[in-house]
């Protein structure tokens, strides 16, 4: 019975290779071979970067005498990888696998399914794994010489460490897994985490390399400061170094830290696998019409968009990115208003009045261009009627105008994306002390051109409509009217600013900026006419 269990986990580990995991159907022998290729060139990518990280620090360490702490620096990237890479893959494969309940329910101890689940998890996290140890192992066996027994000591050490990762991923995922089934809206959590993470990836990659130089300049400071703080480390580089006694201590402890979480876990796996996600269970009452709020139609069709956009992350990350933008750059006004020197923000804001000269209506047209782009990352409405999926019929019974229902789609984006432009069109003018008529027209454009961009994407959402997706994924990143309305946005910015360059010499740029208010006011216009007529007609065919 259990080696029927760890050959389905383990099989379960390459099926994205063969099944295509939207549709549940099985890949042609020449997409298979194409993820697997992609697959195989993405991983030596990986080996390439860790060989170079490895290069940086072998020669350097080894010639200071500190061969061990070569092996503790590349061993705990290692482990950050191999976590990182299979924290989530524990939270999905232990606790939210959809066979839980029809294993739990067969004459299997749960304790068997836990420890066939535990090794598809430390698989996936020896793989990763040896992405980073893999190099470094052959780096130093290059730069030293063959050593037998070196090399040994570091690929038994490439196993221990791997059971160190998974106790990691087992503790973090039982944490994600606890906090995950007590959660009421998941989706703000899972745009707030991933938020998180994109900053925390891209203020590590800028710290990366002056850390390692840091290393390597004071190599023996860190070192001696390194084995006082992480004992259990400093025995895991020695034991990469060929130190038995260091080898087996690491070892010993990463197996002891295993059974105990095993043994932790196996108690809560059961509770944990069944319990339904989701709120608090809620006693019924009883209902009467005088307890219900009534709202208007426009109202009721509003909130209806504004609740499928906030229960999706994926929606939400992927059409309202731009929110974030409007953030930082409402910060940056309020540091230029209060005079805040974060991130040398008030030296920035000098260098963009002296290389302006002051020129306040240039400057407005160069906010105008950055705020605009920033506009163009919120397509809500691009994906918004191909995500009525199988319901859209419930919205075609209704005794609703279809204009009402595409006037929520588009009041929605321009209160999660205009609203917040003018704001931060407003903090940006004051704080580069713009002044003139652009301080009335800036936030008038800015506005226009964020409903030009929701009546765009809903006009090519009708005409290129998709409600065949098995996942939300697909009309949200893939479809043509949310990749024609990104770039398309890009290009008409871009192209503005390039058509400003040729005409510079007979418009000035408020000019320009009136010529382009009543371009987008004709554009949308124009746009909500035909949703009237041609739109309608369209939503009505489905």
């Amino acid at each position: 019975m259990f080696k029927a269990l760890l050959r389905k986990q383990l099989s379960e580990v390459g099926t994205f290779l063969v099944q295509d995991m939207k549709s549940g159907k099985r890949r042609e022998k020449r997409n298979q071979i194409g993820y697997f290729l992609i697959l195989l060139l993405l991983g030596c990518m990986m080996l390439a970067i860790f060989r170079t990280a490895a290069n940086f620090l072998c020669e350097p360490l080894v010639m200071l005498q500190l061969d061990w702490f070569y092996f503790a620096i590349m061993g705990l990237l290692a482990i950050i990888l191999g976590v990182f890479a299979s924290v989530f893959n524990t939270f999905s494969t232990l606790y939210l696998a959809k066979d839980n309940e029809l294993l739990l329910a067969m004459p299997i101890p749960s304790w068997m399914i836990l420890v066939a689940r535990m090794l598809g998890v430390y698989v996936m996290g020896l793989v990763y794994e040896s992405l980073v140890m893999l190099p470094t192992i052959y780096v130093y066996q290059q730069y030293v010489g063959f050593h037998l027994s070196s090399l040994i000591f570091s690929l038994l050490l490439t196993i221990a460490i791997s059971i160190f990762i998974l106790v990691l991923s087992c503790v973090l995922g039982w944490g994600v897994a606890n906090i995950s089934v007590r959660l009421k809206n998941k989706s703000f959590i899972t745009v707030i985490a991933s938020l998180v993470f994109i900053v925390a990836y891209y203020y590590a990659y800028s710290k990366i390399t002056g850390f390692l130089q840091d290393i390597i300049k004071y190599g023996e400071t860190y070192a001696k400061k390194f084995k006082e703080a992480l004992v259990l480390f400093y025995h895991m580089g020695k034991a990469g170094q060929g130190e038995v006694v260091s080898f087996f201590l690491f070892t010993g402890v990463s197996i002891a830290l295993l059974a105990i979480c095993f043994l932790v876990l196996s108690k809560s796996f059961l509770k944990l696998a069944t319990t339904n996600k989701g709120e608090k269970k809620k006693a019924l009452k009883e209902i009467s019409y005088k307890t219900i709020k009534r709202k208007s139609i426009d109202l009721a069709l509003l909130q209806k968009e504004r609740m499928r956009f906030t229960s999706s992350a994926n929606y939400m990350l992927n059409c309202g990115l731009g929110v974030v933008m409007y953030i930082l750059l409402a910060g940056c006004g309020l540091c230029f208003i209060f005079r805040l020197n974060l991130f040398h923000l008030m030296e920035f804001k000098d260098s963009i009045l002296s290389v302006f000269d002051g020129n306040s209506e240039m400057i407005a047209l160069i906010l105008c261009g950055v705020i605009c782009m920033t506009a163009t990352m919120n397509d809500i409405t691009a994906p918004s009627v191909s995500l009525e999926g199988k319901n859209l019929w419930i919205l075609q019974t209704l005794p609703v105008k279809p204009i009402q229902i595409f006037g929520a789609k588009i009041k929605l984006q321009l209160i999660v994306s205009g609203v917040p432009a003018v704001i931060t069109t407003f903090l940006l003018l004051a704080g580069l002390e713009v002044n003139g008529i652009s301080i009335a027209l800036l936030p008038v454009i800015v506005f226009l051109f964020v409903g030009f961009l929701a009546q765009l994407g809903l006009i090519l959402n009708l005409k290129m409509v998709n409600f065949n997706w098995t996942n939300e994924i697909a009309p949200i990143k893939q479809s043509a009217s949310v990749t024609i309305v990104l770039f398309g946005a890009w290009g008409i910015v871009i192209g503005g600013a390039v058509l400003y360059y040729f005409v510079s010499d007979y418009l000035s740029p408020v000019n320009y900026l009136l010529i382009l208010t009543a371009c987008f006011v004709l554009l949308n216009i124009v746009m909500y006419e035909w949703l009237k007529r041609g739109g309608v007609k369209v939503f009505e065919s489905y």
